[in-house]
């Protein structure tokens, strides 16, 4: 354990941070207890810390917790991925994938492999443009990027990545107009590299009359 200044000078107790929540439960003194609980628990979940801003009966009405700000929290549900990420950590050999006659990725890096076409879908191609109506030079610009990123000798998996590639991308667009365009909301918050200035003209086009016949 290790001892923590409060942030607010008026404090003059020390708080007592425990290792673990188990020791934090053995603590014989209540109020040391429960600020311990407090200080283990502060960075791991703001829903419960916002529950242990009350103080607790046996605290003074002088003394209260100090408040840790959940302004820029949003819980996550259980079960629900957030957006996907690559990572900048990897080496060399998280990049090496091999194929099989069918050109199917195989290997230990196989399921990095596909995460990375569809990580590339959404940060490379716009996603203001249908997928029916992206050009050679924007899907020759994603394979160059893919086959560079991975070291590809050849272009013997091409057909094959656009094929997946392709699906992802309209079923991106999909979750975007159904999951913010439908809601009146924005993507930016979760998904920071998508581009701004295209959003007004994107949902312009998935509320317009046509695409609402279309749809239906």
């Amino acid at each position: 354990m290790y001892l923590q200044l409060p942030p607010n000078p008026q404090y003059t107790l020390a708080f007592i941070r425990f290792p673990s929540p188990t020791l934090t439960a053995l603590c014989p003194f209540p109020l040391i207890r429960y600020v311990a609980f407090y200080s283990t628990y502060a960075a791991v979940s703001p829903s419960l810390l916002l529950h242990l801003r009350r103080r607790p009966p046996f605290l003074s009405s002088a003394a209260a917790l100090p408040v840790i700000s959940t302004e820029n929290y949003s819980p996550r549900r259980r079960g629900e991925r957030g957006p996907a990420s690559l990572s900048t950590k990897k080496d060399a050999s998280a990049y090496h994938i091999e194929f099989d006659n069918n050109m199917q990725p195989i290997g230990p890096n196989a399921t990095h492999f596909s995460s990375c076409i569809g990580m590339y879908v959404r940060t490379r191609l716009p996603y203001q443009i249908d997928t029916k109506d992206l050009t050679t030079q924007h899907w020759e610009g994603f394979w160059s990027h893919l086959k560079g990123e991975w070291h590809l000798e050849n272009d013997g998996p091409k057909d094959l990545v656009f094929k997946k590639a392709k699906k992802i991308a309209t079923n991106w667009r999909s979750k975007l107009v159904t999951k913010y365009v439908n809601a009146g909301t924005t993507p930016f918050a979760k998904y920071k590299y998508l581009e701004r200035e295209h959003w007004d003209a994107f949902v312009a086009e998935k509320t317009s009359p046509a695409f609402v016949v279309y749809v239906n």
